[in-house]
């Protein structure tokens, strides 16, 4: 009995990500694209919820190295994400390797994060990484994941392919600016909704966050799935007063 009022109260720990929120709502993606890889530290998480098959991207050489002994090199697309394809792009690496990126830290946020070099790297496009995919798949991820630091609204630019074939996306954004020269959360989710795209989760939103955008598509299938929620709360509230009224009760 405790075990379900338990379920019913922790039900929203499930939604701790987006992600996550996206397998429970909507369906387990056949595969996904996770750009801004880093070292795939998310791996394990993404099996857990029954994804089978990652595709990343990561812009790091070193990284990429290690992304490719972890999981071989047709899963691996090295290059700076961009609105170009081939150009030479300035790559700060940072003392914090997490926080590298194509743009530096904006000073007046007073980040704890120096940069200790810089190269250059050659950009690619999501576009360009999508057709490679879908030689050898046939079709596109169903989630995009974009963790560029501070790059996404960029590589938004070329990313018409996943974009008219209603892939969803989950990007990073800040309501302020980390890194110089950055768009900001309202200008990503203006950019989605000219595709007919909305932003379904989070609701209460930090000033930092993962944002989770659904395609038309997939739209009608998550609304329907949380309505059916709903439902089922309603009809479960009366049932759950009684069983936290009785525990209480009996644990006096």
């Amino acid at each position: 009995m405790k075990s379900k009022i338990m379920k019913l109260l922790l039900a929203r720990s499930e939604y701790d990500d987006p992600v996550k929120h996206y397998v429970k709502n909507v369906s387990i993606p056949n595969f996904i694209l996770h750009c801004g890889a880093h070292l795939g530290e998310e791996y394990k998480n993404y099996k857990e919820l029954g994804i089978n098959e990652i595709f990343w991207n990561e812009a790091q050489p070193i990284l990429v190295d290690k992304l490719v002994q972890l999981f071989g090199k047709k899963h691996v697309f090295p290059g700076v994400l961009s609105n170009k394809e081939g150009d030479l792009i300035d790559f700060y690496l940072t003392d914090n390797s997490l926080s590298s990126s194509t743009r530096v830290i904006d000073p007046i946020n007073k980040w704890n994060i120096k940069v200790k070099d810089k190269i250059v790297l050659k950009s690619i496009t999501l576009d360009s990484i999508l057709r490679e995919i879908k030689i050898h798949k046939n079709h596109l991820p169903n989630l995009i994941i974009l963790d560029l630091q501070g790059g996404e609204a960029e590589a938004l630019e070329k990313s018409e392919i996943a974009l008219l074939n209603h892939s969803d996306f989950v990007v990073e954004m800040s309501q302020y600016k980390i890194y110089k020269n950055q768009k900001l959360e309202q200008d990503i989710i203006i950019f989605f909704q000219n595709f007919g795209y909305i932003l379904v989760y989070p609701k209460n939103r930090k000033t930092h966050y993962d944002a989770l955008f659904l395609s038309p598509s997939s739209q009608k299938k998550y609304f329907r799935k949380i309505s059916v929620f709903k439902r089922y709360l309603s009809l479960r509230k009366s049932k759950l007063i009684d069983y936290i009224y009785i525990i209480k009760k009996f644990t006096q």
